[in-house]
């Protein structure tokens, strides 16, 4: 059984800086989560995995049609950096 939290945040029809600010809501609120954040156009789709690599994250970019799915995969060294920042 798996305790894996995953999360879609759907922007289709928004312009930056939108895709990037409600990915990092619901990053900042679920740390441990994964976060399929789905775009309609490059320019987000760039950002978001700016986004997601400035973090830590493991992204992944899929297409379907004019969509694009931006998964952001927790990787260990996110999380143990996480737990030393609030463990000093």
């Amino acid at each position: 059984m798996s305790n894996t939290n995953e999360l879609t945040v759907d922007v289709r029809g928004s312009l930056c800086p939108k895709p990037v600010i409600e990915t990092k809501k619901v990053s900042d609120a679920n740390p441990d989560a994964i976060i399929t954040t789905i775009v309609d156009n490059e320019v987000s789709r760039d950002n978001v995995e700016k986004f997601g690599k400035s973090r830590g994250y493991d992204v992944a970019i899929g297409q379907d049609g004019i969509d694009f799915f931006i998964k952001l995969t927790p990787n260990a060294e996110r999380r143990e950096a996480i737990y030393n920042l609030f463990h000093q």
